[in-house]
């Protein structure tokens, strides 16, 4: 078998199957898509967080990484003690969960003029390039 063709195994699956039932896949949390595009002079980051209010998480940039954290919560769980009134689910694909993405720029960045809007479940953040830093300079050589 190569390598990129190993499955994992479920032992319950003949179980499953006789109740017609798809077991929730234990896979990976979920993590938002990010896009970033670098224009002349910023650079333009999109991630898609489908489900989520603006509450859900949050934005922050410290020392030129810019970081989103957050929570998508399950909606798979009923109130408790409402046990009777849980759907009996059929299959389960959407992921939940903690999530935190953070991203560093190759140039400094302008920290204080980042700006965030939220809308349609796509969060769009704009993070203007530093202008030309100052502290640059030309260092005279001396010879002795």
């Amino acid at each position: 078998m190569a390598f990129g063709t190993l499955v994992r195994r479920d032992p319950f699956f003949p179980f499953h199957r006789a109740l017609g039932t798809v077991p929730a896949d234990p896979g990976p949390r979920f993590s938002p898509q990010i896009d970033a595009v670098e224009e002349e002079n910023l650079f333009r980051v999109t991630a898609e967080l489908p489900g989520l209010d603006a509450s859900d998480f949050h934005v922050a940039i410290e020392d030129g990484v810019l970081t989103l954290e957050g929570e998508k919560k399950s909606r798979l769980e009923g109130a408790e003690g409402e046990e009777s009134s849980r759907p009996s689910y059929r299959r389960v694909e959407t992921r939940w969960g903690h999530f935190v993405r953070r991203l560093r720029f190759g140039v400094e960045v302008d920290e204080d003029a980042v700006s965030a809007r939220y809308e349609n479940g796509v969060l769009e953040i704009v993070v203007p390039k530093a202008p030309e830093s100052s502290r640059a300079r030309t260092i005279p050589v001396t010879t002795a």
